[in-house]
Formats: C-alpha cells, sequence, structure tokens
C-alpha cells in the first residue's frame, strides 16, 4: 500500500500487503454489493519494534437496502479492536437526492476488550521497570450522519506501576473510568494509591 500511495503523492504511508475484492450484482434499486478489504504486515508507525505487524480485516456488503460494515484490527499483544456498523440505505433516493444521505441514522459500535497494557513499559524503559495495566473501551454511535450520538466507556486499571529508580513514588491501585454521552463527558472514578498515600 505504500507505493500506491506513494504513486498518488500521498508519504509517510506505512508499509504493508493491500488485498481487495468486489462483487455488485442487480438492479440499482435492488443492488447487492460486497466488498472485502484486508491489510496484512502491517507496520504502525510509533509502535515498539517488539510489535509483530498488524492485520486489518474490512468487509461491507449492501443487501435489501442494508449497508453493513464488519472491521477487525489485530496488533498483538492488544485484544482484537472490532467495528461494527449498520446504515439504511436506499441507493436509488441517495443517487436522486444526495442530500438525503445527511438524515441516514447510525448504527454502529466500536469494542476493545480488556487488554493487557504491560508492553507500556516499552514506552519509557529507562523509567518503568513494570506496568501489569489494564484497558477496556466500549462505543457506541446513534443518531445520524449529520448529528451523531456518541456514548463511551473507557475503564483503565493498573494494581502497581514499578519504576527503575527507588527514588520515584510507589504507584498502586490506579483505576480511571470515563463515560461520555453525547457532548457530557463524566469521570465516573480516579483514584490511586501514591506513596502509600490514597488519592
Amino acid at each position: 500500500i505504500h507505493e500506491i500511495a506513494a504513486a498518488a503523492g500521498v508519504k509517510n504511508v506505512p508499509a504493508g500487503i493491500l488485498n481487495l475484492e468486489v462483487k455488485i450484482g442487480g438492479r440499482l434499486e435492488t443492488a447487492d454489493a460486497l466488498v472485502k478489504l484486508n491489510v496484512k504486515e502491517l507496520k504502525a508507525p510509533g509502535v515498539p519494534k517488539s510489535f509483530p505487524p498488524a492485520t486489518i480485516d474490512v468487509m461491507s456488503t449492501l443487501k435489501a437496502n442494508r449497508l453493513v460494515v464488519d472491521a477487525k484490527v489485530v496488533q498483538a499483544p492488544l485484544n482484537p479492536l472490532t467495528l461494527k456498523a449498520d446504515v439504511p440505505v436506499e441507493v436509488v433516493k441517495l443517487t436522486k437526492q444526495p442530500a438525503t444521505a445527511m438524515g441516514l441514522p447510525l448504527k454502529a459500535t466500536l469494542d476493545l476488550p480488556e487488554t493487557d497494557l504491560s508492553f507500556a513499559r516499552e514506552f519509557a524503559p529507562q523509567l518503568v521497570r513494570a506496568s501489569p495495566a489494564k484497558l477496556k473501551v466500549h462505543v457506541n454511535v446513534g443518531g445520524t450522519v449529520k448529528a451523531p450520538l456518541i456514548e463511551s466507556v473507557i475503564d483503565l486499571n493498573a494494581p502497581e506501576i514499578e519504576f527503575v529508580s527507588a527514588d520515584m513514588p510507589s504507584v498502586h491501585n490506579l483505576r480511571v473510568k470515563v463515560h461520555s454521552h453525547d457532548r457530557k463527558v463524566t469521570v465516573e472514578d480516579i483514584s490511586v494509591v501514591l506513596a502509600g498515600g490514597h488519592v
């Protein structure tokens, strides 16, 4: 994909192998379509060198006036990040009235199951000896294309963060939980035991 991007004048695209399959059939008012996209051997910029290449799979289907998208990003050691979306699409109406696309209702979810963040120490090995933290993310998207309604929960837990230097304060039971609804963000919990004292 980096060679395709370079030919189009786009720079700094990571290297990877792209496979694309497209199938389209039927009349415009009863169109069926299938698009499968796979990217493998993708080395994401900025990640630790110990990380293996990532894989991205996206399958989009259009059938009975519904567009369904199912996507997965696999970047070990993280758990797979998944996206599922469902949008009603009347092809004939959209071709005649493109502006109606902004009013299409959205239904989508983005999920990162609880995943180990122990690798985070690789970003600062001179500072952090161990960081056995776990992160979980769930996002729901509703509303319309023009006015999406986003609701999310981010949950981070770290029983202990161990520093290289003995002069650094001990960190235990770090907990961060944040919930968002539309434009409102609520911090449900931020707490930590720092140098033996609860904050």
